[in-house]
């Protein structure tokens, strides 16, 4: 079993988006005129004799007025729509590697206590700023870091994580990272004297357990499910 751990304590104060139209037009048939002479025959006597040539004029036909048509109408070339290609999807954000683990929390928070009755040191208490702080680094770490690398110093220390939460006084904190069996974690830390002395520690009273659970790829590309725990332990 591969297993990482730290440990920290630290006294702290409280810190501040075209249509052709067809034209109608009007026939009309040019004016035209005949021309007939007529002769007259001459009398007897001599007299002179006009000949009057009278022009009849041929009638003309009335222009008829054209009944008005309607426009004729054409058919419009069908406008085509350009065909674009399908929109790009646009992939989902990718899901964090893991999720906080309320349980292995629990769990290792009532063996912390069962070890402490063991060599008969009172009881830590579940504390509210504790658990968030304890709980926030867990993802932090596990998240933005190699979870075997473990620091306590990503967004300051214990004690500025503690204050952000509204704890003020002395805080140690212990890390592990190893499998999510609860067991295996508190084993860990028990093996390891530092992390066995802030545990057990008589001083402290209060406790906060984060854990986030889930897989990371090593340096060799090999997947592996892991937990990363962090135990705050207070004293006002």
């Amino acid at each position: 079993m591969v297993v990482a751990l730290l440990a920290f304590a630290v006294w702290i104060g409280i810190d501040p988006r075209h249509s052709d139209d067809a034209a109608v037009g009007s026939l009309s048939t040019p004016r035209a005129t005949s021309l007939s002479a007529v002769a007259v025959p001459a009398p007897a006597s001599d007299t002179t004799v006009v000949q009057a040539a009278t022009v009849t004029p041929t009638p003309i036909p009335e222009t008829a007025t054209p009944t008005p048509q309607p426009p004729v109408a054409t058919t419009l070339a069908p406008t085509v729509a350009p065909i674009l290609p399908p929109p790009t999807p646009v992939p989902p954000p990718p899901p964090p590697p893991g999720a906080t683990n309320l349980a292995l929390a629990a769990g290792l928070s009532q063996m912390i206590n069962n070890e402490r009755a063991k060599v008969s040191v009172s009881d830590v208490t579940q504390n509210a700023a504790l658990t968030a702080a304890a709980r926030d680094y867990a993802a932090l770490h596990f998240i933005s870091t190699n979870p075997f690398q473990l620091t306590h110093y990503l967004d300051g220390g214990p004690g500025d994580r503690a204050t952000r939460n509204g704890y003020t006084g002395l805080v140690a904190e212990a890390l592990v990272t190893g499998s999510s069996q609860a067991e295996q974690l508190m084993q860990a830390w028990l093996a390891s004297p530092p992390h066995r002395d802030i545990i057990l520690d008589a001083q402290y009273r209060d406790i906060g357990v984060g854990c986030y659970e889930g897989s990371y790829v090593d340096a060799s590309g090999s997947t592996l499910h892991l937990a990363l725990c962090v135990a705050t332990l207070g004293q006002p």
